[in-house]
């Protein structure tokens, strides 16, 4: 699992049957996946209306719950949600060991947690040689946390793990085309509706890990004012190719541009070889101009990754009017495979 879990209930020895639940600005989306003689094997999807995420236990207590439909009740489950003020870090630290009594506390400072944060992270590899030790690191408000695992959830046991949905999609990215990449770099960028993560691995690993509060909303804004529509109007016309808003999302992605531009030269330089293939997933990736307006900035190859890649699916598991969606599961993918393959 390249996510770090805020939360873990339970053991995971003997799970077969996965609920991915992820808590996204525009929709609760379900994904099913399984463990067959054939491998992970996702059995069904579907999109439920959007909660308000609560930020702390009151909040949570306050509101209704998730009503998980029948077909998608099973024993575990994952949640994985936006978390905007998470904070997440790849750190290479020397002569880091995990069982070290001060492991926490030296990831701790390393990040700049303040107090009240709670700390999860994961040894990635190796990097720079023996001595330094490669982590993946999140810190979360611990009364976000609390507010995450005590917020109702119907019909099925409360989830195994609770984690941050750019991380959990990096799981599902990991056994993907980062699995396939041995010696040349690749890229993700996972654009949702106000966070987007960019990341770039090498070897299997992750080298880069940047988060950026910009999303496919402030694009939806730029929209509603340029053809003067209300917002329901302006989400068609981001995804019908018939209306040009390349301006818009230009305008809107300009400064990530810059940043992903100075990321990519660093990983450059850092590894000696170039990054020439770059995955869009993520709501964003559903907008037809998106890949042509960042393939034209960082001159390379541009494509729309699909996280049921390499998984298998059962005859109806996906249902028809999700197809052509896929991009918005990677998270609740990930947040599943990442329990499976860990159990």
């Amino acid at each position: 699992m390249i996510a770090s879990a805020t939360e873990e209930r339970g053991s995971r020895r003997g799970v077969q049957d996965v609920l991915g639940i992820d808590l996204s600005t525009t929709a609760v989306k379900l994904v099913r996946v399984k463990r067959g003689k054939e491998g992970l094997t996702v059995v069904g999807a579907c999109l439920l209306p959007p909660v308000e995420v609560p930020f702390n236990q009151v909040e949570a207590g306050k509101r209704g719950r998730i009503q998980i439909p029948k077909g998608f009740r099973v024993k575990a489950s994952a949640l994985a949600y936006t978390a905007p003020r998470a904070v997440v870090r790849l750190l290479n630290l020397p002569g880091f060991s995990r069982n070290s009594p001060s492991a926490e506390q030296t990831v701790r400072e390393h990040v700049g947690l303040e107090k009240g944060y709670r700390l999860g992270f994961v040894v990635s590899g190796q990097a720079r040689g023996r001595a330094d030790t490669s982590l993946v690191a999140v810190g979360v408000p611990e009364e976000e946390a609390a507010g995450m695992l005590t917020m109702g959830v119907g019909g099925i046991a409360p989830p195994m793990s609770v984690e941050v949905s750019s991380l959990a999609t990096l799981t599902a990215f990991a056994r993907g085309p980062a699995s396939r990449e041995t010696e040349t770099p690749v890229g993700v960028v996972e654009a949702g509706a106000e966070v987007t993560c960019l990341s770039i691995f090498h070897r299997g690993h992750p080298v880069l890990l940047r988060k950026f509060e910009f999303g496919a909303r402030e694009i939806v804004h730029r929209v509603m004012r340029q053809f003067r529509v209300d917002e329901e109007t302006a989400r068609s016309i981001m995804g019908d190719s018939s209306f040009d808003i390349s301006n818009a999302v230009q305008e809107a992605v300009g400064t990530f541009l810059r940043q992903l531009s100075i990321s990519r030269e660093f990983v450059e330089r850092k590894v000696g070889k170039p990054v020439v293939d770059w995955h869009l997933t993520g709501g964003l990736a559903l907008v037809p101009c998106w890949a042509s307006i960042l393939g034209g900035s960082i001159q390379g190859s541009v494509q729309v990754w699909n996280p049921l890649e390499n998984l298998y699916l059962v005859p109806g598991g996906w249902p028809a009017e999700l197809e052509g969606q896929e991009v918005r599961f990677a998270a609740a993918l990930g947040a599943a495979i990442g329990a499976l393959e860990d159990s």
